[in-house]
C-alpha cells in the first residue's frame, strides 16, 4: 500500500514539475527559462526538481516523451491493420494517418508544441547524448512503422508506388505545418480551425497518393 502511495506521490510531483516547465518554456523560451523559475512556479525546492530530472535539456525532452508513446502505440495498432489487409483504398489508409495525426493533437497540443520547438530550434545539439539518444531512438522507431505501414499499402495497390520514406516525411510534415500555423492563428484569433484544416490537407492528399484516384 505504501509503496503505491509513494508512486501516486511521484506521478503527482512530476505532474506538478511538467505543468511549471510548460509554463515557463512557453514564457521564456527554451535557454530563457532556468530550473529555479520552474521549481518556484511548482512551489517546490530546486532541489525536488533535480529529484526527478538531472538538467534542464532531460525535463524538457521528458515533456514531449508520453505523446510519442502514445504515437506509437496508434502507429502500431495501425501496422497490425494494414497487415491485415484491413483497408480497401488508398484514401482510407491517407485519412487513417489523418486520424493518428488529429489524435496525438488531442492527446496533448502542448506537448506536440513542445515537440516543434524542439525540432525548430534543433535544441538536440545543446541537449546531453544521453537525453538526445532517448527523443531520436523513439522518432526512429515511430518513422519506420509510418515507412512500413506505407509500404505494405503500396504492395497491396493502395497506394501509389513511391519512395515511403518521402511520403512519410511529407505527411508528417504537413500535419507540423497545419498544427503550427493555425495554432498560431488560434492563439491571436481564439477561432480553432486546426482540425478543419488538417481534415481538408490530408484529404487532398489522399486524391493524389490512392491508387484508386488514378481511375477517375
Amino acid at each position: 500500500m505504501k509503496g503505491r502511495l509513494r508512486t501516486k506521490e511521484r506521478e503527482e510531483r512530476i505532474a506538478e514539475i511538467a505543468a511549471a516547465a510548460k509554463a515557463v518554456f512557453f514564457e521564456k523560451g527554451y535557454f530563457g527559462s532556468t530550473i529555479d523559475e520552474i521549481a518556484r512556479r511548482a512551489g517546490i525546492s530546486k532541489g525536488t526538481v533535480y529529484l526527478y530530472f538531472k538538467n534542464k535539456g532531460e525535463l524538457y525532452v521528458s515533456l514531449m516523451l508520453p505523446m510519442v508513446d502514445e504515437f506509437t502505440d496508434l502507429l502500431l495498432n495501425f501496422e497490425r491493420e494494414v497487415s491485415s489487409k484491413k483497408y480497401k483504398s488508398g484514401a482510407e489508409i491517407i485519412m487513417k494517418f489523418c486520424d493518428i495525426f488529429t489524435a496525438i493533437y488531442q492527446y496533448d497540443p502542448d506537448s506536440l508544441r513542445v515537440f516543434q520547438v524542439y525540432h525548430l530550434l534543433d535544441l538536440s545539439s545543446v541537449m546531453d547524448e544521453s537525453v538526445r539518444d532517448k527523443h531520436r531512438l523513439a522518432a526512429k522507431r515511430n518513422g519506420s512503422i509510418a515507412v512500413k505501414v506505407c509500404s505494405d499499402a503500396m504492395d497491396q495497390g493502395l497506394l501509389v508506388r513511391a519512395n515511403p520514406i518521402q511520403v512519410v516525411n511529407v505527411l508528417w510534415g504537413a500535419f507540423l505545418g497545419v498544427v503550427q500555423v493555425q495554432g498560431s492563428y488560434l492563439r491571436a484569433t481564439q477561432k480553432d480551425y486546426v482540425l478543419e484544416t488538417l481534415k481538408f490537407c490530408f484529404l487532398s492528399f489522399s486524391k493524389v497518393l490512392g491508387q484508386d484516384s488514378l481511375n477517375h
